[in-house]
């Protein structure tokens, strides 16, 4: 008996040396941390707080802080039913805080952080935007032992122009170079009066006033930055953008300047200009500012001297129009009769029965049809669908200027004109027999008309145009003659 219980105590001892320890989880084991952001677009933007056109986060970039040693992680990001989240980084349990939080998206070779923008940034506390915030950077968290932690971190919207506005303590200025280029303008009213109300009488109504105007800032394709001389004395603005050096970068300015649309005031597009990394941009006077170092533009005609760029007056008009054209009774003193309606007032146009002409022997258009159509002034052929901006407007408008010089014309002698400025083999038919008065007027018209612009009390043609799905011409565009 002694034996057995002594072998017994030997096996219980044995076990109990081969059965090996559980400590348990370590409390120092690195615990998963994932930040978080609500994505509705973006966030603030300068000029408009509801959008964003930045390109989508491709990672993002953290600075992490603790006991005053900084590390920076570069996890990437998804999108999850409207919430943006990194890839989770391993932390040791304690105090930490964040100190940088910049959404990037990449460009180039994926192994090259270097040209790749900022989209979002977190700004700080203390900054002009950092005061619009709840919890602006940093952010404190703890890390607790076996917890895996989110963090949500408030984003806003990120432009180049105003990134001193984040109160960032890191930028991409010791990897690029912030330049400027200045601009000022002139806007040229044909009724000055047309304005009260608006901004412009901050600095007096006048024939020849000093433009309202914004620039947007467009780098590869992508909105940079927005600047503005609203509520500014006359002088140039100063617009900045950054040049990333050992990349190509091009850029487009686009200029809109405040205008009366309707009976209402708004920034209208004008046009664009474009340049090549710290390049000049080409003007009508040759290639950069001039010895003032200021890009000048005027709208209107009523500045006599050689400003970098011209743009032709400004006519109010709807964007969009009901067109019905029909057949003119005799006699007739048009091709076409159009009655356009559109709602709103204000316009250099109203409803109504106009005088029509066609420019274009390509298409047709039903009689009696209601048309919903676009509506461009012949002015700006750059905002015009492709096709019909290659047209001959100058030469149209030449002559629609000049009809006097040719008497006893007819509407068809007209017509047959502009139908050869548009196709030059047109001769006329049965139906549109040609004369010698549609030869004498095509002829002016390609002799006096390449760069015409109307002048104070000339005339401009007023286009319709409806476009298909695939932004293609379908029907005939016809236009009438208005006062600009």
């Amino acid at each position: 008996m002694k034996k057995l219980l002594f072998l017994t105590a030997m096996v219980a001892v044995l076990l109990s040396s081969c059965t090996p320890e559980n400590p348990g989880p370590d409390p120092a084991t690195p615990q998963d941390v994932i930040f978080t952001s609500t994505f509705d677009g973006g966030g603030f933007k300068s000029d408009d707080p509801f959008s964003c056109s930045n390109p989508p986060a491709d990672y993002a970039m953290l600075v992490i802080e603790q006991g005053g040693v900084t590390t920076t992680y570069y996890p990437a990001v998804f999108y999850l039913n409207g919430v943006l989240y990194t890839q989770a980084v391993k932390l040791a349990p304690g105090d930490y805080q964040l100190t940088e939080f910049v959404l990037m998206h990449a460009e180039g070779d994926p192994n090259d952080r270097t040209d790749d923008i900022v989209v979002n940034a977190a700004p700080h506390a203390g900054s002009t935007y950092g005061d619009m915030l709840v919890n602006p950077l940093p952010v404190f968290f703890t890390v607790e032992k076996f917890v895996k932690k989110e963090i949500p971190v408030e984003i806003l919207c990120y432009e180049e122009s105003s990134y001193a506005d984040f109160g960032f303590v890191w930028f991409k200025i010791t990897e690029t170079t912030l330049h400027e280029k200045w601009f000022f303008g002139d806007f040229c009213t044909k009724n000055y009066m047309d304005y009260a109300g608006s901004d412009y009488e901050t600095n007096g109504l006048q024939v020849d006033m000093p433009a309202i105007f914004k620039i947007e800032v467009y780098r590869n394709g992508d909105l940079r930055g927005t600047y503005s001389n609203l509520g500014q004395a006359p002088g140039p603005l100063a617009v900045n953008y950054i040049d990333r050096p050992g990349v190509t970068d091009n850029f487009e300015l686009k200029v809109y300047i405040l205008v009366k649309i309707g009976n209402q005031f708004d920034y209208k597009y004008f046009g664009s200009w474009f340049f090549v990394d710290d390049g000049d941009i080409f003007t009508q006077n040759g290639s950069g500012p001039g010895d003032d170092g200021v890009y000048d533009f005027v709208l209107g005609n009523c500045n006599a001297g050689a400003a970098d760029f011209t743009f032709a007056p400004y006519m109010n008009l709807p964007e969009t129009a009901t067109l019905t054209v029909s057949t003119p009774a005799a006699p007739r003193d048009a091709y076409l009769d159009a009655l356009v309606a559109f709602t709103g007032t204000g316009y250099d146009m109203t409803s109504g029965t106009m005088d029509a002409f066609c420019f274009d022997r390509d298409h047709t258009i039903s009689l009696n049809t209601p048309y919903q159509v676009d509506v461009y002034s012949s002015l700006y052929t750059n905002l015009m669908p492709d096709d019909m901006g290659t047209w001959e407007w100058d030469r149209l408008n030449w002559l629609i200027n000049h009809l006097g010089n040719f008497t006893g014309y007819t509407w068809i002698d007209l017509q047959n004109a502009l139908w050869k400025l548009r196709d030059n083999t047109w001769n006329g038919n049965s139906s549109m027999p040609w004369t010698q008065i549609a030869t004498d007027m095509y002829n002016a018209a390609v002799t006096n008309g390449d760069g015409f612009v109307p002048l104070p009390g000339n005339y401009a043609a007023v286009s319709f145009a409806h476009l298909n799905g695939q932004g293609e011409l379908d029907i005939q565009v016809v236009f009438v003659i208005v006062d600009p």
